[in-house]
């Protein structure tokens, strides 16, 4: 099987091969029998910087190939032409599709600058490998590449490197169905001479048959094995496949260039057809006689394209074979897997198609179940299958052979079920958790699931507090105790396999802190009881750090920083003055931070209405200061305690150490500052000591709190609180 491999590639332009070209000529990729590495490079040499592993441009795959009249169709890798400019991003590159006759058309079967077999390459099992030689400031680098023939998909695309890649560049080479290896011409080790040598490009295992002075522009094979090669002096040779040995056929009568070319012997009819490559630089197609080796013109390639790799598409099937299955699928049932599908009822080639059929089923390549079906009749077959995912392959036949493959891939067993969806937890005031979540309708594999059952699992505590939940909903009394943070996870089971766990938002129960309140940041399960509400980049929150023991807010990359960090409830009593205070840093110097903090009758952005900590900026790195203010509740009951981080987009974190809530004083009574302030001699503080009002109607606009007053006569001074 193969896999994609991880290596640099190099991206490059059209390579030329080593040898001098008239500069008025078109590019030609041209062989020499040996290879000098100071030999100078014709033509354009540069590539651009190594680049990753995939593709440099996406594949582009092209529509069906029709057939010629005797039902041949000839695929070649286009690797020059006269409609190449020395461009590696828009020159012509990939694998075209044509029919043999006096005037051909190149049709895209897949284009993308990286299918240049500029070394050779074969087609095999569904593969397309090949070999690249590319040119970079100066170096020379080789890489193997393979494409599945079927979808070209760019994520299959192998590509490796190839450390010493001269013995793996074919000046020809072709594949053999007999012994399942290519054979052809190659380079010796650093080009320092040339052999007949077979290549497995599956595994990249190479076997030197025998040295050669001759240079062969071309390798074929026929049916029965039987190599052929021709010459750089254009003619037609038998070789042995074991010792190497050329026995001479005839002469092509070709006057042919020194140039990569290829030829492919169509195993059905046994013509042998050869993209040839002129002294003049013309491409044309031959058809070659195997017992004379003289070459008769078919007709010209278009844009005198250099093709390599030959290759002739076997066809699925024989004309009156039966044509594929339709509607196949293959679906366990709990006991064994069903495979169905509907026998075909015409043949390949489209004519009716009667009778009884044989049918064969194969679970990954090996035979499950035979059997007969009538034309255009629907089956269903039981299958015996090993647990996992199986590719299941049907065909059919009469008379005349074998139907084309339908395939179709499978879970056998029972599936792992998807995860729980959308699992909600709610408290109400009884101290009663709802619990709630969608079922699995799909495996993981999109198997088969069986009856679902539930564990699910109460935090903190990691308690298990049902094992075969079979509802999606769940209630429970939770525990009478302190301030906690529920949560619960759910996971699905089927009595094989289960799913992950999905947990549910977390709930703060308890009656609330009294006061002094005080969190430092110590754990994880103190840092949990924090709302946390995200800003409006979605995702970015407060999180805990466990290394510092404090809490830190996100950096907003595109838009500024809008997270809360909100206390569980802390019980105060309407009256009393109590004191707020934070300890609070930047994270770096190097960012310039901004924070508040406010307080409300809920743990939301709205009831945040409180401000205690008016917007202020930090720029030292991790040097924590306290900050506060003093409170006074209108009301008794639970309030929350929120530090905003609001950063500019771009900036780093804000941290919190600490934040505490104690209490100062108790209720005054005051409510007024008595007939003297009326005569204008009266300043008023709040207790940051900030001056807020003065004069006659000092207290008549000031918001509800706490404040000094500070009367001109200095000994005259009082604390008030404003209801």
């Amino acid at each position: 099987m193969l896999s994609k491999k991880n290596f640099t590639s190099l991206l490059a332009t059209a390579i030329v091969l080593l040898g001098a070209v008239p500069t008025t000529a078109m590019t030609k990729v041209e062989l020499q029998p040996s290879i000098q590495r100071n030999q100078p490079m014709a033509g354009n040499t540069q590539s651009p910087a190594p680049a990753n592993v995939q593709p440099a441009q996406t594949p582009v795959v092209g529509a069906p190939v029709l057939t010629a009249p005797d039902g041949t169709v000839l695929w070649g890798c286009v690797i020059d032409g006269s409609n190449f400019t020395n461009d590696y991003w828009t020159d012509p590159y990939g694998v075209y599709a044509f029919t043999p006759a006096d005037s051909m058309t190149l049709t895209t079967v897949c284009k993308t600058s990286d299918l240049n077999a500029n070394c050779g390459g074969v087609f095999y099992d569904g593969w397309f490998h090949y070999v690249t030689m590319r040119d970079a400031y100066g170096d020379t680098y080789f890489y193997h590449n393979a494409y599945d023939i079927n979808s070209w998909d760019e994520d299959t695309w192998v590509h490796e490197s190839l450390d010493d890649g001269y013995p793996y560049w074919a000046l020809s080479c072709t594949y053999d169905a007999t012994t399942s290896l290519s054979y052809g011409c190659y380079y010796t080790s650093q080009g320092k001479g040339m052999e007949i040598a077979s290549l497995d490009y599956t595994t990249l295992t190479r076997k030197s048959i025998a040295p050669t002075d001759t240079m062969y522009l071309v390798f074929a094979a026929d049916a029965k094995g039987q190599l052929y090669a021709i010459s750089a002096g254009a003619n037609l040779y038998k070789i042995d496949k074991t010792t190497g040995a050329a026995t001479l056929v005839g002469p092509t009568g070709v006057d042919i260039g020194r140039y990569a070319q290829s030829g492919i012997i169509n195993p059905r009819n046994g013509k042998f057809y050869w993209a040839s490559q002129e002294k003049n630089y013309d491409a044309n197609l031959y058809e070659v006689n195997l017992t004379t080796g003289a070459a008769t013109l078919i007709g010209p390639i278009p844009y005198k394209s250099q093709l390599s790799a030959l290759y002739i598409p076997a066809p699925e099937a024989n004309d009156d074979a039966p044509a594929v299955v339709t509607n196949l699928t293959a679906a366990y049932n709990g006991t064994t897997t069903v495979v169905g599908f509907t026998a075909p009822a015409a043949t390949f080639a489209g004519g009716e198609l009667k009778g009884d059929l044989s049918y064969k089923v194969l679970v990954d390549g090996s035979e499950a179940a035979t059997g007969t079906v009538a034309a255009g009749a629907a089956a269903r077959v039981d299958v015996d299958a090993a647990d996992g995912n199986r590719v299941f392959t049907v065909t059919t036949a009469n008379a005349a052979g074998t139907s084309p493959k339908a395939k179709v891939e499978a879970w056998v067993g029972y599936d792992t079920p998807a995860d729980p969806a959308d699992v909600t937890l709610a408290v109400d005031d009884s101290n009663v958790a709802h619990l709630s979540w969608k079922a699995p309708t799909a495996g993981v594999h999109n198997g088969y699931l069986g009856k679902l059952t539930y564990r699910l699992t109460r935090y903190p505590g990691e308690v298990v507090v049902a094992e075969s939940q079979t509802d999606t909903t769940f209630t429970e009394t939770l525990p009478s105790a302190a301030m906690a943070s529920y949560s619960y996870g759910v996971t699905a089971l089927n009595g094989q396999q289960e799913s992950l766990m999905t947990k549910s938002n977390a709930v703060v129960v308890g009656d609330g802190f009294d006061v002094p309140y005080a969190e430092y940041f110590d754990d994880q399960a103190s840092f949990d009881l924090f709302t946390l509400l995200e800003g409006e980049e979605t995702g970015l929150t407060w999180t805990w750090n466990s290394a510092g023991q404090y809490a830190q807010s996100m950096w907003g990359r595109a838009k500024a920083a809008d997270q809360w960090l909100i206390t569980p409830p802390v019980k105060l009593e309407a009256g009393h003055t109590y004191r707020f205070s934070a300890s609070v840093a930047a994270q770096s110097a190097s960012y310039v931070e901004r924070f508040e903090a406010a307080c409300g009758v809920a743990p939301t952005r709205a009831a945040m209405t409180e401000p205690l900590v008016a917007p202020i900026e930090l720029t030292q790195g991790k040097t924590f200061k306290a900050y506060g203010n003093d409170f006074v509740p209108v009301t008794t009951g639970k309030y929350y305690f929120g530090i905003h981080a609001m950063s500019e987009a771009g900036m780093f974190r804000v941290l919190a150490d600490s934040i505490t809530v104690t209490h100062i004083m108790g209720p005054t009574g005051v409510t007024s500052v008595g007939s003297d302030v009326s005569t204008g001699d009266v300043e008023v503080f709040n207790l940051n000591g900030v001056r807020v009002s003065c004069g006659a109607d000092a207290l008549a606009t000031l918001p509800k709190g706490v404040y000094i007053l500070k009367y001109r006569d200095a000994a005259r001074g009082r604390k008030i609180v404003v209801k």
